[in-house]
């Protein structure tokens, strides 16, 4: 192969370069360029046996003039077939133009390097860097490229793309961390809610921006579990930009390089304020009435159970003290359910407001209210049931417009003397209070052994009350679209 440059006259020949390196378009090049004009074998070497596919074209006819061996097997052409085709064929139809705009341009020297498409033989589109030189070849001006075929790249950079871009819309919190544990990316979601600038999402260390119980959690349990077994979950929590603590649930990966070392770590996090809020309600909604927000009858067993425990353990003594409110059926009809509603729900704060911290205030159902009353003896209790009845009776409520007076009655029962079992101290506590009812209402009774039998009405109370009060309590309050208050009886 013959092949002239235009130089200077009396120019100085230059010793051939370095060989070009794989990957590389504007090294292969240069080392090419350096060797001109070299002595033949160099420069065959140079062209010919280049990793990378090089070509010569006319400038003004655009045809192959010569084709190295890399270019023949990268495009799938034979180098007869190149030497009898023009540039124009290994370009898509779109790319014909900017080409021809580019020969109407060509500049003498080495241009930049630019990225356009190919076509190879089995219509393969490719992505090329090209890096290009004019020469002069066998006489006529033509371009010595160097094409790198770069569509893996530009693939994967699309790839990447559209990842950040995925990354950057959700809403949950990502951030990336390399081996060090230095913070090299943290997403859209997150930055707002740390309140940090694009620029500074990496100043920091992995944990930081978290409170401290969750940085040790993170830095002591999550990264080396993650280490240990590829990934790690749990709770944790960010700091908002406002101070507060949101809590969220995480899991932190990590990535292994091809040799097994852990090359960086990523971790995604989730906000869970709403999941746990509801959780707290749901749990809230367990243990309180609705209506008044007072304990609920379950809850009160459960306080019970506790209570009776300790005096069975410790012999300490409490009472319970079961109300049920006086004629609050008549409350009903004259005024409506509304307002009953809204008259249990003073009531009930009214009763919280004079007993103590440790006493425990519940809703059974209906009008009826228990109140727990620990390390209390006889007399406590009927000092309180005392000051309960007084407190009713001095007491009016207005509630839209209407006062409404009300008066309650009371049965007390002690334990362990009345009762060592839930059961058995709510259905005595019970009978006392139909005690108080039968012997005029708006006073309290204590519980005796002998009640059921001098009361007739007890003892009935007692036997329904062991077997259906519960369940005929919830009916009561339970029904879909009925008020609260809607099937309670009169006291």
């Amino acid at each position: 192969m013959r092949h002239r440059t235009q130089t200077s006259q009396g120019a100085q020949r230059k010793r051939p370069g370095p060989s070009a390196s794989r990957g590389s378009a504007k090294p292969a090049v240069a080392a090419l360029l350096h060797a001109f004009p070299a002595e033949a074998e160099q420069y065959r070497l140079l062209f010919d046996e280049n990793p990378m596919p090089m070509f010569v074209y006319d400038i003004e006819c655009l045809r192959f003039l010569a084709v190295n061996k890399a270019a023949a097997e990268h495009y799938g052409y034979s180098r007869d077939e190149f030497l009898s085709m023009t540039i124009k064929e290994i370009r898509p139809p779109e790319e014909i133009p900017p080409l021809l705009r580019d020969m109407a341009t060509v500049a003498t020297g080495l241009d930049l390097t630019r990225e356009r498409r190919h076509r190879k033989k089995d219509g393969t589109i490719i992505d090329v860097e090209m890096t290009a030189h004019t020469v002069t070849f066998d006489g006529r001006p033509a371009r010595l490229v160097l094409a790198v075929d770069v569509t893996g790249r530009r693939r994967a950079e699309a790839a990447q793309a559209r990842m950040t871009a995925i990354l950057e819309a959700t809403t949950d919190f990502v951030r990336i961390a390399d081996a060090q544990g230095r913070i090299i990316y943290r997403n859209r979601a997150l930055r707002d809610l740390l309140g940090i600038a694009e620029e500074d999402a990496r100043q920091a260390a992995i944990g930081e921006r978290q409170p401290a119980w969750a940085r040790d959690i993170v830095l002591n349990v999550g990264i080396p579990t993650a280490i240990r077994e590829g990934s790690w979950s749990g709770e944790t929590a960010f700091l908002h930009r406002d101070g507060r603590e949101v809590p969220v649930s995480q899991v932190i990966l990590a990535h292994r390089a091809p040799d097994g070392t852990v090359e960086f770590f990523s971790s995604i996090a989730r906000d869970i304020s709403e999941h746990k809020r509801l959780a707290e309600e749901l749990a809230y909604l367990a243990d309180h009435d609705s209506l008044t927000g007072l304990f609920n009858r379950r809850r009160l067993l459960e306080e019970m159970e506790l209570q009776l425990a300790r005096s069975r353990r410790y012999d300490v003594h409490g009472a319970l003290l079961f109300l049920d409110l006086d004629q609050f059926k008549i409350v009903n009809d004259s005024l409506g359910h509304p307002v009953g509603d809204k008259l249990l729900a003073r009531l009930a704060g009214l009763l919280h407001r004079r007993l103590r911290e440790t006493d425990i205030l519940a809703r059974l159902g209906g009008d009826e209210f228990a109140i727990l009353l620990p390390h209390t003896d006889v007399e406590q209790a009927q000092a309180v049931a005392r000051h309960l009845l007084e407190t009713l009776r001095q007491h009016t409520v207005l509630i839209d417009g209407h006062p409404v007076h009300i008066t309650t009655s009371i049965g007390i029962a002690l334990f362990p003397e009345h009762g060592i079992t839930t059961d058995a101290l709510l259905a005595h506590a019970d009978v006392a209070m139909y005690m108080a009812k039968e012997s005029g209402r708006d006073r309290f009774a204590v519980y005796t052994p002998d009640a059921t039998l001098r009361s007739p009405l007890a003892s009935r109370l007692t036997r329904e009350n062991l077997s259906g009060r519960r369940a005929g309590s919830m009916r009561r309050t339970g029904c879909a679209g009925e008020s609260e208050v809607e099937q309670r009886q009169t006291r």
